[in-house]
């Protein structure tokens, strides 16, 4: 038992570490584009165009887009289809569990390496904004790191269930309901 709770505990460290990035990312986005689109608007009204807000915006969304699929995972907010897990005994979800979070971490890093290969090759090409003259690859090195963000959210995730007995949706969040379901309080 001692040799398991300095795995969880680096593992969950390292969990919340990331998680409280991604909130200040993300908390800072969403303001930000609060305060650019308030501003664009007063703006608009005093009849000046702020041509380098929309290039902000585009760069506030992707961040937001991309650190929050690490994050909706690592709350355990993301998208699932239980439809069939549900009916699952116990042993048989933690094992769909561990091979989900695997596949998921594997194609995620697999995306992480693609969008790396894609900012490399954006920055070769010296493209950069027309308002603000900022090199275009920077607005996608969010795609990047929250990728990569994300599939170290699935390797977490995938340790983790594979150390502990209970079925973790993530590497935060225990899964909520961990009987087995009984077919005659289901109502059809």
């Amino acid at each position: 038992m001692s040799k398991i709770a300095p795995k969880q505990n680096l593992l969950t460290f390292i969990s919340n570490f990331l998680n409280r990035i991604e909130e200040f990312i993300l908390v800072f986005s969403i303001f930000a584009m609060a305060i650019l689109s308030v501003a664009g608007v007063f703006f608009r009204k005093m009849g000046m165009s702020l041509s380098f807000i929309d290039e902000l915006h585009q760069a506030f969304i992707i961040a937001i887009t991309f650190f929050g699929l690490s994050y909706a995972a690592r709350k355990s907010r993301h998208i699932r289809m239980t439809a069939l897990y549900e009916w699952l005994p116990t042993q048989i979800k933690k094992i769909v569990m561990i091979f989900t979070a695997l596949i998921t971490a594997i194609t995620l890093g697999y995306l992480s390496y693609a969008s790396l290969v894609y900012v490399q090759s954006v920055q070769q090409s010296q493209v950069v904004t027309p308002g603000l003259r900022i090199p275009t690859y920077l607005f996608y090195i969010p795609v990047c790191v929250g990728l990569i963000l994300a599939t170290i959210e699935y390797t977490l995730s995938f340790l983790i269930n594979l150390i502990h007995k209970p079925i973790h949706t993530s590497s935060l969040m225990k899964e909520q309901n961990q009987q087995e379901p009984n077919i005659e309080e289901v109502a059809l």
